[in-house]
């Protein structure tokens, strides 16, 4: 057998003897046969008859009954007893390989199963489920390859994939193997890993061996992940055997350089890595932004040239042109108009992308942090992606001092290296995406403007004012529980002098004192006594968007 087989000759028998220890009580000798041919298949050993030989001594005594460590031993008691007795047992070279693997796999046998014997299939399933949980690779690697070939476990091929690409990530040979085999679509990952793994010269043989079997002609590159993986293993800073979620949190992240994830887990700090859980290392790239302009176009006002301005503002992130969107102001003096937009632009990134709607009015200092307390670190830890809306409303209800945090924050180059301080490192954050609304024209809402792509809204009309306040009659008497609720004449009139923040709070309370009474029509008198219990006033302007404690005269 050539060289470079060889290699992967003794993993092959590693797996194929672990496989037969734990589930060889309920194989029959065919599907042990079609396991090791599988096996040979996925391992990329070319010729069928030339490891024949290795299956043939392995189903024969004395190698057979070895299927646990203390018969393993016995064997070697055995074997050992006859060189000094001088009696005739000679082993040949395919015996020692036998015996090496066999010596192997009782190891991991014992490590997952803790010498348990006469072990069931429910005890299978949910011994290698729970170790493989737990970090385990042998564990992984060995249920992923059951689950997608529905050995003494459901088939479960979804499943299967998922895991193999955690050992594959974790510089599995087996796991990156059965990756190029069991998922054609990362392929090209798979390679890269393997290519990284095998460069030394005594392996670039076994690579190359690898490509021709599977028929892969590409140009592999070297994964910077995987080489700093070996180099920690090398150091013995990380287990080869120990799937660590939280170095693999820090390791695979798409948010830091090589430089800064070699600075934390080269240096062998793990108080540091323990340190960091909280932040959102972990956070995915999977795909752009997704957005449906039909769910967006769905406005209750038809202002369709300024509903078009904002769909052109936010393309760059949509057209998925990186580092093309430059932060989208929609502002205007009234409250209604901002907020029907940013509730379009809910709807239409609501299909795969994650909204997070911030009322900037409460941002504090903390909330800019250069820490896990930063408003964007915290939703990234609940999204889990950096493709995630940040809906920032109420712009105009800024400190001084949070509006140049917040006018930092939207600079491209500030969020695409956003600098921690502890630990010293940065994070890729620029594919945040942030709109920001304001319901003034106010210095706070110029000042951000000078950072944003900007659309001044045109103010109400008073026919838009009309069909505002059915609409949001409409919707305020359902979610009161009276949807059938009538509006008088005289109380629309009553309403129109205010501006759209004063009229939502006018009716939030006379609907919410109807449902109390359980009346159906909302009047012009119970809208004036709302009214005066708020002390809300005609041509007066709150702050922020559904009222607040503070008015002043305009």
């Amino acid at each position: 057998m050539e060289k470079t087989a060889s290699y992967l000759i003794e993993p092959l028998l590693t797996q194929y003897f672990l496989m037969d220890a734990i589930c060889g009580e309920y194989l029959e000798e065919d599907t042990r046969k079609n396991i090791y041919a599988e096996l040979t298949r996925v391992f990329c050993i070319p010729d069928w008859e030339e490891t024949d030989r290795f299956f043939r001594a392995a189903e024969e005594e004395p190698f057979k009954s070895v299927t646990d460590s203390a018969a393993y031993e016995r064997l070697c008691r055995t074997i050992e007893f006859a060189r000094k007795s001088g009696q005739s047992l000679e082993l040949t070279e395919t015996d020692r390989v036998i015996l090496a693997r066999k010596q192997e796999a009782m190891r991991i046998k014992t490590k997952l199963f803790d010498k348990v014997c006469n072990l069931t299939d429910d005890m299978i399933r949910d011994t290698l489920s729970n170790t493989a949980m737990n970090g385990d690779v042998d564990a992984m690697v060995m249920l992923a390859y059951m689950e997608y070939n529905g050995i003494c476990v459901c088939r479960d091929r979804a499943g299967a994939r998922k895991r193999l690409r955690l050992c594959a990530k974790w510089n599995h040979l087996f796991g990156n193997l059965m990756g190029i085999a069991y998922d054609p679509e990362n392929r090209e990952t798979y390679y890269n890993t393997l290519y990284t793994v095998l460069r030394s010269a005594d392996r670039k043989a076994v690579f190359s061996h690898i490509c021709r079997q599977t028929g892969y002609s590409g140009e592999p590159v070297k994964d910077p992940v995987a080489d700093m993986l070996e180099t920690a293993f090398g150091m013995k800073l990380m287990k080869r055997d120990t799937y660590d979620r939280s170095v693999a949190k820090i390791a695979f992240s798409q948010l830091l350089s090589a430089e800064d994830k070699e600075k934390l887990l080269l240096n062998n700090k793990p108080e540091t890595i323990g340190a960091l859980l909280d932040i959102p290392f972990d956070a995915k790239r999977d795909a752009g932004y997704s957005f449906d302009c039909s769910l967006a176009s769905n406005i209750p006002l038809p202002r369709t040239e300024e509903l078009d301005k904002v769909f052109c503002g936010i393309y760059p992130a949509t057209g998925h042109i990186p580092g093309g969107y430059r932060p989208l102001l929609v502002a205007g003096d009234d409250e209604y108009i901002p907020e029907m937009y940013a509730e379009a632009l809910k709807a239409g990134f609501s299909g795969s992308n994650k909204v997070i709607e911030i009322d900037a009015g409460t941002l504090t200092g903390a909330d800019f942090a250069e820490g896990k307390e930063n408003f964007l670190l915290r939703g990234l830890s609940e999204t889990k992606q950096t493709h995630t809306v940040f809906l920032v409303k109420h712009c105009d209800e800024m400190g001084e001092a949070e509006l140049e945090a917040l006018a930092k924050l939207l600079d491209y180059g500030y969020r695409r290296k956003f600098k921690l301080l502890v630990p010293t490192v940065s994070l890729d954050l620029s594919d945040v995406l942030l709109v920001l609304f304001a319901s003034r024209v106010n210095p706070a809402a110029k000042r951000l403007a000078r950072e944003c792509d900007v659309l001044w809204t045109a103010p109400i009309t008073q026919e838009e004012k009309q069909r505002m306040i059915e609409t949001v009659f409409e919707s305020r008497a359902k979610s009161f529980g009276i949807g059938s609720a009538k509006l008088e004449a005289e109380g629309r009139d009553f309403l129109t002098p205010f501006k759209t923040g004063q009229i939502v709070l006018l009716l939030d309370g006379a609907l919410k004192r109807a449902a109390f009474h359980k009346e159906s029509v909302i009047t012009a008198e119970a809208l004036r006594t709302v009214s005066d219990q708020q002390s809300i006033r005609r041509n007066k302007r709150e702050f922020g968007y559904l009222g607040g404690g503070c008015n002043e005269e305009y």
